[in-house]
């Protein structure tokens, strides 16, 4: 069976590997299929789909948008710490709506820094904006740039300490980003001609069936295509539940590795994602016809 990854970061973002390194990696896992879906940023798209291209692999392209998790929960009654993203695949990188939308989140992130560096400087911990900047290098700024400034300053002794201890989600030093409500990223996926996923389910912290019931509902009713039903930080249980709540509410299964290069132990392919999954969400891009939602071997 060919498998493919529908969720992929470069050094646009969060990762650490350039357009080609990626479109490399996923020759030599032998994968059909590579979709890019850097956070709020489509800026690798021309050198990854040139590597690809090259190798034989099939390039999809894709964003991974903010969008505001508490917006959706806090009228669910939903109160823990939760976050929201919406992957587009199949995106234009050209679209107005789509870039407009990615400068706007990349402004709240860039806003983000400061309030974060702020609330670990009151806990002893002095890292600057400057210093956080360096290591991102000139890509989309994001929490791993100031786990890195963290550790190059030995305040941590990994970048996942970093996150543990202080700026991951709930930590002393996790500073919420103003991001873009969930019909406006499905909006803007669908302005580019994209279809709509729910990335990582699990992040959105459901403490159950029925309220993770709802919130797919609540998002497809918004017009959401799809949801990972495999995903590398989800259990095989979780993913099974997943896959049941696709099928009735008629969302197409994706998924994806999240593979971000060094700075996560994740395996680009890693989760056998079949090409199925891939072909159901291309029937269901805006203007063409919508294929039953089918999920093998769930």
């Amino acid at each position: 069976m060919s498998h493919c990854d529908l969720h992929a970061h470069t050094n646009e973002s969060d990762g650490t590997d350039t357009p080609a390194q990626l479109a490399r990696g996923a020759a030599l896992a032998g994968l059909s299929a590579l979709a890019l879906t850097d956070h709020d940023t489509t800026a690798g798209h021309d050198a990854c789909r040139e590597a690809c291209d090259a190798l034989g692999v099939e390039f999809v392209p894709g964003v991974e948008l903010s969008g505001d998790a508490r917006g959706l929960l806090d009228s669910l009654g939903q109160a823990q710490p939760a976050q929201l993203h919406i992957l587009g695949l199949f995106a234009d990188s050209e679209s107005p709506e789509l870039r407009s939308l990615c400068k706007l989140l990349r402004e709240g992130r860039d806003a983000r820094v400061p309030r974060m560096l702020a609330a670990l400087g009151a806990l002893g911990i002095h890292v600057t904006l400057e210093e956080v900047r360096a290591v991102a290098a000139g890509a989309v700024l994001c929490r791993p740039h100031v786990a890195q400034a963290m550790l190059d300053r030995a305040y941590v002794a990994s970048r996942q300490e970093a996150f543990d201890r202080y700026i991951g989600l709930g930590g002393p030093a996790y500073v919420e980003k103003d991001d873009g409500a969930a019909a406006e990223c499905i909006g803007a996926i669908h302005a580019s001609g994209g279809v709509a996923v729910l990335a990582h389910p699990i992040s959105l912290n459901c403490p159950g069936r029925v309220q993770l019931c709802a919130v797919l509902g609540r998002l497809r009713d918004l017009g959401l295509d799809g949801v990972e039903v495999l995903h590398s930080d989800q259990p095989a249980e979780f993913s099974r539940v997943v896959a049941e709540l696709a099928r009735e509410l008629g969302l197409a299964p994706s998924g994806g590795s999240d593979y971000h290069g060094a700075v996560k132990p994740r395996r680009l392919g890693a989760m056998n994602v079949p090409v199925e999954f891939l072909e159901g969400l291309r029937a269901r891009r805006p203007g063409m016809k919508k294929a039953p939602s089918t999920v093998p071997g769930a």
